[in-house]
């Protein structure tokens, strides 16, 4: 097992922003790449992203592949080879960063739930990513994904096929993105589930302020917008009808790691608010009823003698309007706003064009 330490503690093991990059059992290659480089996770991302850009256009150049394409000026989007590329080129930045910074808010997430947990923060301990469960599929789904788009098998076999260096590219670098999304999935569900089953140590709610959960509405927010983002990068090659099945499939599979973290860290506390709610509300019912303990056991107090009729009906009213998950009006328009990002991604995707067609001549 291996831990994910204080800010303090990565001070003193030599590492980078507090993120664990040795320690006993696994640790993300990505966090250990990223604690050795200088600048952060976003820039190290984008230098990434570059360098597999650089890479490609020099690749083709030598290979005669690209002045053509210039010289047809042709749109971006309408390639399937360049198009592909440039998305394959962001995903090699974006996917490493995502787990690193997918590490990062866990833990802070963690560490300002310790309040309303009354003790110190426990480490995020990482199981090892299981072969069968994770590295397997990553590999296996490249040629599904393949075969989906060209269903002509010869074709992978043809000599022109083969000697194109941008098919070496696609080929070698999705087999790297495929293998780092299921790492980036693994992270997510880990995190979501640690934070969640924090939900079992909370001290009793307080019904008439939710904010100490507030890192569970975060946890959730990080992780959908993780996701929509993953969505949104490949989407952009909705452009291509070949695409619709992938697209669909990666969708799904996004969808399902974004609904699986939300649930995983609100299931736990959605039984704990709602059987806080129901404990307030049998209480006020025997404060009505003239229960003298049960009234001195609720939430609120008059600010003189005992409580009226009519402030515990209101304060009942109350209670059954306090919603039963940590996402307050701010999370719900941030989920709201999270949710209409793939729909940007084709016109990010023309706006990306418009710059490469530029910078290209």
């Amino acid at each position: 097992m291996t831990s994910v330490a204080t800010e303090r503690d990565g001070a003193k093991d030599g590492t980078k922003d507090g993120l664990d990059v040795g320690g006993e059992g696994w640790s993300p290659l990505a966090v250990r790449v990223y604690g050795a480089l200088p600048g952060s996770p976003l820039w190290v991302g984008l230098g990434f992203s570059g360098l597999t850009l650089a890479v490609v256009l020099l690749a083709t150049w030598l290979a005669g592949e690209l002045s053509p394409y210039i010289a047809s000026e042709r749109s971006l989007l309408d390639v399937r080879d360049a198009r592909l590329a440039l998305v394959l080129c962001a995903l090699v930045g974006f996917l490493p960063t995502a787990q690193v910074l997918m590490l990062r808010f866990t833990r802070e997430n963690l560490r300002a739930l310790a309040p309303a947990l009354g003790q110190a923060p426990a480490p995020l301990r990482l199981p090892k990513p299981s072969f069968w469960r994770h590295t397997l599929p990553s590999l296996l789904v490249v040629p599904l994904i393949a075969f989906s788009i060209d269903r002509d098998l010869r074709l992978y076999l043809d000599p022109a096929y083969l000697a194109g260096p941008i098919h070496w590219f696609q080929w070698s670098v999705g087999f790297f993105v495929t293998f780092q999304t299921a790492r980036l999935a693994h992270l997510s569900a880990t995190g979501a589930r640690t934070l969640g089953a924090r939900a079992a140590e909370l001290r009793e709610l307080d019904l008439l302020d939710l904010g100490a959960l507030a890192p569970f509405a975060r946890q959730s927010l990080q992780i959908a917008l993780t996701w929509l983002l993953m969505l949104s990068l490949f989407s952009v090659n909705l452009v291509d009808p070949g695409f619709a099945v992938p697209v669909v499939l990666i969708g799904v599979f996004c969808g399902l790691n974004l609904i699986a973290g939300v649930a995983h860290c609100h299931r736990g506390l959605h039984a704990r608010i709602r059987a806080a709610k129901q404990r307030e509300s049998q209480l006020i019912n025997a404060a009505l009823r003239g229960d003298a303990d049960a009234a001195a056991r609720l939430r609120i107090r008059a600010p003189a003698g005992a409580l009226s009729p009519a402030d515990l009906l209101a304060y009942r009213s109350f209670v059954q309007q306090v919603s039963e998950w940590a996402f307050d009006a701010s999370s719900w328009l941030r989920a709201v706003l999270y949710l209409a990002i793939p729909l940007g991604s084709w016109l990010g995707g023309a706006v990306v064009e418009r710059i490469l067609d530029s910078s290209l001549g």
